[in-house]
């Protein structure tokens, strides 16, 4: 049993409360809070558990996951890490958790005005990623004999389009983009997916414990994903995205293996990408396969490949969509490949 004392000094950062040079009393008032808050939580869940019973509340691990010193993972206490300003004007804490060594920012209350505009002059990688991701789609349904898919949180809709352009049966969701290249493909014409791909999604989950549902919930076979794993890195880490302000969680190794248990998949963590394998799926050619055309070089032969490769999806979807009636589609030389 952990006592208050030993808890606080290992949550307390020193000089929390202290505004950076330059702030003003709203800033330090918010930053008295939160080492309010983070100081006093966990010792206090036993009475806050009290107070809500006799309030006529009941307290959960869904409410306790809102506290900052409370891992919105796995429930586990999640001791301060460091500061760092999101959005270029809020001073917020980051938290790790001493159970399953993810990192997570304070509560996200920033995040309405993180997601107010369109960001994609910050995301200088997105073409040379989708283009390498498509890659990596491709390979991952071709290796398992997979046609359904959902590109969840696919934002744009670039790589739906460039996957259904190879054959594989692609459709697209996303909670704040607009998928402009697949307007035609938001509505699956499945039940269940055999594959969901989530590129660069899992770190935006202000509630991974309830997120993640949304995805493995849906019974898909595999699971291809990529975010990146946190090991230890600090305020410099570029992948905080601290000008979005929108990363808000940070998985370790331990806490992808934690997922795949908790929904009953097998995790393999190779280059780029998480793989997540139902165990009658995980057969050992297809999953080595796997990892050897993942690595750099084979990943980047296998993106050379698919750029000379015929297209015969685009000429596909044309007739589809005229079809459907929609307006003639414009398709330009690819259909010819």
């Amino acid at each position: 049993m952990i006592n208050r004392t030993t808890l606080i000094q290992r949550l307390e950062p020193p000089a929390l409360w202290d505004a950076m040079p330059g702030e003003d009393k709203l800033t330090q008032t918010r930053a008295m809070r939160r080492f309010d808050s983070v100081r006093s939580e966990p010792a206090l869940r036993s009475s806050r558990a009290a107070r809500a019973q006799i309030e006529g509340r009941t307290m959960t691990m869904d409410t306790m996951t809102t506290d900052p010193s409370s891992c919105r993972l796995c429930g586990g206490v999640a001791a301060f890490s460091f500061m760092a300003t999101v959005l270029s004007k809020y001073r917020i804490a980051y938290f790790k958790c001493i159970d399953c060594d993810s990192l997570q920012t304070e509560p996200p209350y920033w995040l309405d005005e993180a997601y107010d505009g369109h960001l994609g002059h910050l995301d200088l990688g997105v073409v040379q990623r989708n283009l390498t991701n498509q890659a990596a789609c491709y390979l991952v349904a071709k290796l398992w004999g997979l046609r359904n898919t959902l590109d969840y949180g696919g934002g744009d809709g670039l790589l739906c389009r460039m996957i259904r352009d190879h054959g594989v049966n692609c459709y697209v969701w996303d909670k704040y983009g607009s998928p402009v290249y697949a307007q035609t493909f938001t509505a699956p014409d499945f039940s269940t997916p055999d594959l969901i791909v989530s590129f660069e999604v899992f770190e935006h989950f202000s509630r991974p414990n309830d997120d993640l549902v949304e995805i493995f919930g849906r019974g898909s076979s595999l699971i291809l994903a990529s975010t990146g794993l946190y090991r230890g890195q600090g305020a410099d880490w570029f992948y905080l995205s601290l000008p979005s302000g929108r990363h808000v969680f940070f998985y370790s190794p331990k806490a992808i293996h934690l997922i795949a248990e908790r929904f009953g998949y097998r995790a393999f963590i190779s280059g780029p990408y998480l793989l997540f394998v139902k165990p009658d799926a995980a057969k050992a050619l297809p999953v080595a396969i796997f990892k050897l055309m993942t690595k750099t070089v084979p990943l980047r032969l296998l993106r050379a490949a698919m750029a000379v490769k015929p297209a015969p999806g685009v000429a596909k979807d044309a007739a589809l969509m005229r079809r459907v009636g929609e307006a003639k589609p414009v398709i330009g030389v690819v259909e010819r490949g």
